[in-house]
């Protein structure tokens, strides 16, 4: 799916600092623009400092594994659109090429520099160490974070479906459908029952009585359809959340 330019630009560089500083802010908050660009500058100086200071094989080795993995993804977007490279995990390689020359440039500073440079860098390590602590102590006690992009709401799901006495769950897997279907298996109690529809000729079974409640989860258009046609069931969307509430006439 294609994507605008500029806001593929502006998670390019939400990605590069949540290296340092990871934490979920929608992207009208201001942190959003403050902090990436003072880390794109960090991170800029850092490679730069490490072509200047270091022989070819190492300024070359880092930064063919900054630039190879991300930079035909970013071509590719930008020439033919797309939304690769938005991906995180995309990033893996160049994060460690860019902490390799950031870990440099810190180094350096602290046994080369003058002594007012010195006190200086040792502030700004400092921080960027500290931001890290908070971030990691953060996200160690949250359920869910940003990058888990299509399994982000699934905890939050699974603790509305575990809430009802014998509930059934409804889906017709279908691309990354299906990993979040195995994603939110774990998070749910034993006495959940799964009701799965094949694709892409959606054949709908007969519902099983019994149930307090029946759920969808990441229902196709195709099978709210069938299931409003052919049972004239009632579907409520539950707010933030891919989940429906099914109700039978």
């Amino acid at each position: 799916m294609p994507m605008p330019r500029w806001l593929l630009m502006f998670i390019w560089l939400l990605n590069l600092s949540n290296i340092f500083v990871d934490l979920i802010f929608p992207f009208n908050h201001p942190f959003t623009y403050i902090v990436p660009p003072i880390f794109f500058i960090l991170v800029g100086y850092a490679i730069y400092f490490v072509c200047r200071h270091t022989p070819k094989q190492v300024w070359l080795l880092i930064l063919t594994v900054i630039m190879a993995s991300i930079l035909p993804l970013m071509l590719l977007d930008l020439i033919f659109g797309g939304q690769r490279s938005a991906s995180t995990r995309y990033f893996i390689p160049c994060f460690i090429g860019i902490q390799l020359a950031v870990a440099y440039l810190f180094a350096y500073q602290l046994t080369h520099a003058s002594f007012w440079q010195r006190q200086i860098w040792q502030g700004i390590i400092a921080v960027v160490i500290s931001c890290g602590v908070l971030c990691c102590a953060i996200s160690s006690q949250a359920d869910t974070w940003w990058n888990k992009i299509s399994s982000y709401h699934n905890p939050q799901s699974a603790r509305i479906i575990n809430q009802t006495s014998q509930p059934l769950v409804i889906s017709n897997p279908s691309d990354t459908n299906t990993g979040q279907l195995i994603s939110l298996s774990y998070l749910l109690d034993e006495k959940v029952k799964f009701q799965l529809i094949g694709q892409p000729n959606i054949y709908l079974p007969q519902i099983p009585a019994g149930f307090s409640d029946i759920f969808l989860f990441d229902p196709s258009e195709k099978l709210q359809k069938k299931l409003e046609q052919e049972y004239g069931a009632k579907i409520e969307p539950i707010e933030n959340v891919p989940l429906f509430k099914l109700t039978m006439p």
